[in-house]
């Protein structure tokens, strides 16, 4: 059975993304996985946290954990498999080791997370998960609603493709039986002699997909995305972050923490699931 991972620290954008992730598992028929990592301070910390609170924190967070449970029970009307999973220790590798154990479709994740200080915001760490992670990694916006996955966008650069995993794409198309665009942000009019072969291997790749190809003219590769999304209107931007392309520039950082559409982020390490 596939399985999809919510992560959340209860705040009011954390619960839309799980609610969002409850409509997308129904959708595909798969198990729904809710996940909090309590986080606790350090005991070499120059103030550290008194025990009683740890405590305090772990049975709160078992009582949300629960009450989200029933509300998204209600909201699919008892037809997702609903787990809750609970864990002490950092968002980064508690998250890891689930997803290890679950192999899920998609993990999906809100782009802040409200909470006070002594809590862990999984927005700050959304790009440290995705980087890394074996399985794609969705950035839920405040206001994304699920309807259905109709048309899917990938961002590529020309200029280092990569080693994308095209036929994740393919599965992931056909999967919702979706439109595929290609976007390729160019400063200046046109696709360079260098650029080119890259275009052709793109093409070949997707070879039965039928995918249609926008070339957006801007200096600015986030700008250009956002004009691509305003007049296009995907359902879903899938984005393949590499150690020296634009997307770990500063400017790349709206994508993440305020994405124009639902995100997903996909790194060389993202495998495809059988489950």
């Amino acid at each position: 059975m596939k399985t999809i991972i919510a992560a959340t620290d209860f705040s009011n954008n954390a619960q839309h993304a799980v609610g969002y992730a409850a409509d997308f598992a129904k959708s595909i028929q798969a198990k729904l996985v809710i996940f909090n990592a309590v986080t606790i301070q350090p005991i070499w910390s120059e103030y550290p946290v008194p025990e009683e609170l740890y405590e305090e924190a772990v049975d709160a967070s078992g009582d949300s954990l629960a009450r989200i449970k029933t509300e998204m029970e209600n909201r699919t009307n008892g037809a997702v498999k609903i787990e809750t999973v609970e864990k002490t220790g950092t968002l980064k590798n508690e998250l890891e080791a689930i997803c290890k154990r679950e192999k899920p479709v998609a993990v999906f994740i809100a782009t802040h997370l409200a909470g006070t200080l002594e809590r862990i915001l999984i927005g700050s760490h959304a790009l440290q998960v995705a980087k890394h992670s074996d399985f794609p990694v969705i950035v839920v916006p405040p206001l994304a609603n699920f309807t259905s996955i109709g048309k899917i966008a990938l961002a590529l650069d020309l200029n280092d493709p990569g080693d994308f995993p095209f036929h994740l794409l393919k599965h992931w198309v056909q999967l919702f039986h979706a439109k595929l665009d290609i976007v390729y942000i160019v400063p200046k009019s046109g696709i360079s002699a260098d650029e080119l072969p890259a275009a052709i291997d793109v093409q070949t790749a997707l070879a039965g997909i039928d995918p249609h190809f926008h070339l957006i003219e801007n200096k600015k590769i986030t700008d250009g995305i956002y004009e691509y999304v305003e007049i296009n209107n995907p359902d879903i931007l899938i984005v393949f972050p590499k150690k020296h392309t634009w997307f770990h520039k500063s400017e790349s950082n709206p994508l993440i923490f305020q994405p124009p559409v639902l995100l997903m982020i996909w790194s060389r390490d993202t495998k495809e699931q059988k489950n």
